[in-house]
């Protein structure tokens, strides 16, 4: 979920009825390609457990004779795919990359807000579907000028990985540092400036 790989999003054409040039740009970081390899060893491993013996047949894809990062990752970029889960075309923040600022307003044009995943600057941990709605309750707050709530600061969930990359196991950290939260009366939800999603 977390690739280090950037894509864009570029007009094609001054009509605004034709599509945008999409490119993802997947398999161009040293991680990425690395964690593709890993992913797929690490499917092989857990379905070559003997608890999947009575349900595992032959390997569908990429196949047993697909053994070398190379003949991976060339199964990878020939048949990856995305899961529908891009975000981040239109960054918020307050440095030079931030297409909105943190009002969603569209830096350099009045009037103009984009409220939808793109303005994620990363992607969530899961499903966007939570993190866009609550986007949209904060903008339509903003748009309305209501008065915000007041930050909460809670402690929040995340793993920590070993060193080691995960050979020796790894475990759960609670940061101690506090994390400011966006919250409001939006479907119970919510959501860190992060991402993370979290129950009120």
């Amino acid at each position: 979920m977390r690739s280090d790989a950037r894509g864009s999003v570029e007009i094609s054409s001054a009509d605004p009825f034709q599509p945008p040039t999409i490119r993802f740009n997947y398999l161009t970081t040293e991680k990425d390609r690395k964690e593709w390899v890993e992913a797929i060893a690490c499917t092989r491993d857990i379905l070559g457990q003997a608890a999947f013996d009575a349900y595992r047949g032959a390997e569908m894809a990429p196949g047993a004779s697909v053994q070398s990062d190379a003949e991976i990752l060339d199964f990878v970029a020939r048949q990856g795919e995305s899961a529908y889960h891009a975000c981040g075309t239109c960054m918020m923040g307050s440095d030079e990359q931030a297409v909105v600022d943190a009002a969603l307003r569209v830096r350099g044009v009045d009037g103009l807000r984009v409220v939808d995943a793109s303005v994620m600057p990363t992607i969530t941990n899961g499903n966007l579907n939570s993190p866009v709605i609550m986007i949209a309750e904060k903008a339509s707050d903003l748009i309305l000028g209501k008065t915000p709530l007041e930050p909460l600061r809670l402690d929040y969930y995340r793993h920590v990985p070993p060193a080691d990359g995960g050979r020796n196991g790894g475990g759960p950290a609670s940061m101690p540092r506090a994390a400011t939260l966006l919250k409001g009366n939006f479907c119970g939800t919510v959501v860190s400036l992060d991402g993370m999603i979290f129950p009120s």
